[in-house]
């Protein structure tokens, strides 16, 4: 069938009831600053994979009751700081597979009901260490290829009811010893194909919770040997290609529930 390449201001108008807006897989490239002024119900608005490189900073200030924000797989490079002002019932926002390069310390400061934000497959080269400070509900995060190349610290602090956290395919090389100190319920940390030599023994001291670690693809030479000390619930670990040589004697001790362990292409004696 035939794509939608533009939308005209008024197109929505009398739709004052709507409360999902399904435009997925269009060829849009931009749209007016008011074409959703009227929908004052909308609930989720989908625009996955369209061309848009650019938002208007006021494209939902009428649309104060959304709650899911589907803006992946378009061209967009940058998002206007007061873009998401007042947005205060937003629990999902997806920006995958975009170009973002960076993000304005205050873009997500209303969002204090999010749970899960996809930022995958951009270009973000920096997290400001602010950027999830009003956002402590945040379950789910996913960061990888990116071209993150270090994570400050105090970037996660504030969240404390992290699950879930995807860093893949960066260009991180080093990490704080205490970069994940407070997201106490974190159960999966993916760190796979970055650029990680060592690691800090006291990485996960306070991730009791975690289940699953991937730190497969790096460049890990070694391993502290109270590393995993009290992790007791992690079922997953992924060590495979790095370059451990080495395995302290007690390392795995305290990992009493693990059920799979990848350390082949490693250069172990």
């Amino acid at each position: 069938g035939s794509k939608i390449s533009s939308i005209e201001a008024g197109y929505f108008d009398d739709l004052t009831s709507l409360k999902e807006l399904n435009l997925y897989h269009n060829q849009i490239s931009s749209l007016p600053e008011n074409v959703f002024e009227h929908l004052k119900e909308l609930k989720e608005i989908i625009l996955i994979g369209n061309q848009l490189k650019s938002l208007p900073a006021q494209l939902f200030k009428n649309n104060r009751k959304l709650v899911k924000i589907s803006l992946g797989y378009n061209r967009i490079e940058e998002i206007h700081s007061n873009f998401f002002a007042g947005l205060t019932e937003v629990e999902v926002l997806g920006l995958d597979g975009n170009q973002i390069l960076n993000l304005p310390t205050t873009l997500f400061k209303d969002l204090t009901k999010l749970r899960r934000i996809n930022l995958w497959r951009n270009n973000l080269k920096v997290l400001s260490k602010e950027i999830f400070e009003f956002n402590k509900k945040i379950e789910k995060v996913w960061l990888s290829e990116n071209q993150l190349e270090k994570i400050e610290v105090g970037s996660f602090d504030d969240l404390t009811s992290l699950k879930l956290l995807h860093l893949g395919r960066n260009l991180i090389s080093t990490l704080s010893e205490n970069v994940f100190e407070h997201t106490y319920e974190l159960k999966e940390i993916y760190l796979t194909d970055n650029q990680l030599k060592s690691l800090p023994a006291q990485l996960f001291k306070s991730n009791r919770k975690l289940v699953e670690i991937r730190l497969s693809q790096n460049q890990i030479e070694e391993i502290p040997s109270n590393f995993f000390a009290g992790l007791t619930e992690v079922e997953e670990l992924w060590l495979n290609n790095n370059k451990i040589s080495h395995l302290p004697t007690n390392l795995f001790k305290d990992l009493t529930k693990l059920r799979d362990i990848r350390l082949n292409r490693n250069i172990l004696k």
